[in-house]
């Protein structure tokens, strides 16, 4: 990411949670998207852009916009993650178990 000087700032994962928690969810999955083109994405980064997903879903799905929910589900599917983490790994099963068209009634 190119600053208004000409300067490449770096983007975080911190950087990420933040713009999507503003609730500036598209410009938070560019930057996350960023964030993957590392080689090797550490943890934080990728569980950003996991989180980034499922809010992309989520907001798609509510709002009656299906056409890039198989995409981001794709995309979450190939996601691999520490399993310990149970709230991401929960969220990432309940997606590909069809959450989109099933809302889940379990919380």
């Amino acid at each position: 990411m190119e600053g208004l000087s000409g300067i490449d700032l770096v983007i975080t994962s911190k950087d990420v949670f933040a713009k999507r928690k503003e609730g500036f969810l598209d410009e938070a999955y560019q930057m996350a998207l960023e964030l993957m083109k590392n080689p090797q994405p550490d943890e934080w980064d990728i569980k950003a852009f996991a989180w980034c997903i499922i809010s992309l879903i989520k907001r798609d799905a509510s709002q009656g916009h299906p056409q890039n929910l198989p995409d981001y589900s794709q995309q979450l599917e190939n996601l691999n993650f520490d399993p310990s983490d149970e709230v991401l790994t929960k969220k990432k099963t309940r997606f590909e178990n069809g959450f989109t068209n099933n809302r889940d009634t379990n919380h």
